[in-house]
């Protein structure tokens, strides 16, 4: 993701931006899962974005899956 060229942009509506892509993605391109919920934070102290991704595999009789990650600022 290249959402964030500086650390002005570490903010709520720069997040929902982030998880409509996020959404778009897998949905567009990945149709071995379904998507439950996506929760992108602004960390503005950290200049930094906290992303949850939770979803359900298709097909397959497993638990429900969690990603989570950090993305941050490659400037």
């Amino acid at each position: 993701f290249k959402f964030v060229k500086s650390t002005d942009n570490v903010d709520d509506l720069t997040a929902d931006r982030i998880k409509s892509e996020i959404e778009y993605t897998v949905e567009t391109y990945e149709p071995r899962v379904k998507l439950t919920n996506i929760q992108v934070v602004a960390n503005i102290d950290g200049h930094t974005f906290d992303v949850v991704i939770r979803y359900n595999i298709i097909g397959i009789d497993a638990s429900p899956q969690q990603l989570s990650f950090v993305l941050q600022s490659s400037r």
